[in-house]
């Protein structure tokens, strides 16, 4: 009998460890995470110099990918660096100014008990600026890299262990640029971007 008791114990004890490893699992404030995202980019005009004659382009509705790792120190705060891409086209053109960013973001995020994360951040770093001019009788393209910032809000449900969903808002803007254009030097002014985003995060 006394045997029995002490295995039932035993067993008692170790069911309920195998069920409380999820709950530990799920508090786990600190560690690597990767998280992609991708949206509608709104570009806003951008200011062009060609030889000396100077106006505002418009820019299209484009897109924007983005990938980030990072690492959460705690439940609140996480370093990550963020890349992606940005794309848009100018206004009844076929000519495009896109950006490949290399940030270095802060994140503040807060967990909530029903698992929803609201998040906030800001980063700063470069950026590859490319300009496609498709237009004119033009077919030529060049690249300028120049300092880049940007800052982020959004929303993420936690909806398992270490995996989130989630919908954010993300401003990126660069310094002026200057490209050679089939022999012409063109200056573009100072790129403002605003971003909505779908996002899959996962911490490992």
């Amino acid at each position: 009998m006394k045997l029995n008791r002490h295995l039932s114990g035993i067993a008692g004890a170790m069911l309920a460890s195998v069920l409380a490893l999820p709950a530990a699992a799920a508090e786990k404030e600190s560690g690597v995470y990767l998280n992609v995202d991708i949206g509608p980019s709104w570009a806003e005009d951008v200011r062009i110099d060609v030889a000396g004659i100077s106006g505002d382009a418009e820019l299209d509705v484009g897109v924007r990918m983005g990938l980030a790792l990072g690492y959460n120190f705690n439940r609140y705060l996480g370093l990550e660096f963020d890349t992606g891409f940005l794309y848009n086209e100018f206004d009844q053109t076929d000519s495009s100014l896109s950006h490949v960013p290399f940030m270095a973001n802060g994140v503040f995020r807060y967990p909530t008990d029903i698992g929803l994360e609201p998040y906030v951040g800001a980063g700063i770093g470069g950026a590859v600026n490319v300009l496609y001019i498709n237009d004119f009788g033009i077919d030529d393209s060049d690249a300028d890299f120049n300092f880049a910032w940007q800052a982020m809000a959004g929303l993420r449900y936690r909806f398992a262990n270490h995996m989130a969903i989630g919908v954010g808002y993300k401003y990126f803007g660069t310094l002026d640029s200057n490209y050679g254009i089939e022999g012409v030097n063109v200056d573009v002014g100072t790129s403002n971007n605003h971003m909505l985003d779908l996002s899959f995060n996962v911490q490992f």
